[in-house]
């Protein structure tokens, strides 16, 4: 059966829509990895840093604070995430930087009692 628009067989035009859609759903994917790449990485940095003791509003704000620092090649660890190649290094290197920090002290250290304590 020929399709009276484009003067093919159907099969050919489903064909080259289906490769369109897909090809832009392709482009929509690799595009969006990063965003979801950058969430997984701040819910690891932020599990890290409460079972070290430390408080999520602070972990939240270093690890923005990380994902945002340069690297050596002067491209910021967000910007590397956009790369697919280089999704591994950046995850690496927080692993390494996390491993680096100090335990978050608890509360009680600074002189202040814990809540039921009280």
């Amino acid at each position: 059966m020929l399709n009276p628009v484009w003067d093919q067989p159907l099969t050919t035009t489903l064909n080259l829509v289906l490769n369109e859609i897909l090809s832009t759903n392709n482009r929509l994917g690799e595009a969006s990895e990063a965003v979801f790449e950058e969430i997984d990485l701040q819910e690891e940095w932020i599990a890290a840093a409460i079972d070290r003791g430390g408080d999520h509003t602070e972990a939240e704000r270093a690890f923005h604070e990380w994902i945002r620092s340069r690297d050596n090649s002067k491209k910021s660890y967000q910007k590397m995430l956009r790369e697919p190649q280089r999704r591994a290094g950046v995850r690496k290197e927080m692993r390494r930087h996390l491993a680096r920090r100090p335990a978050a002290r608890p509360p009680h250290a600074n002189g202040l009692q814990p809540s039921h304590a009280l």
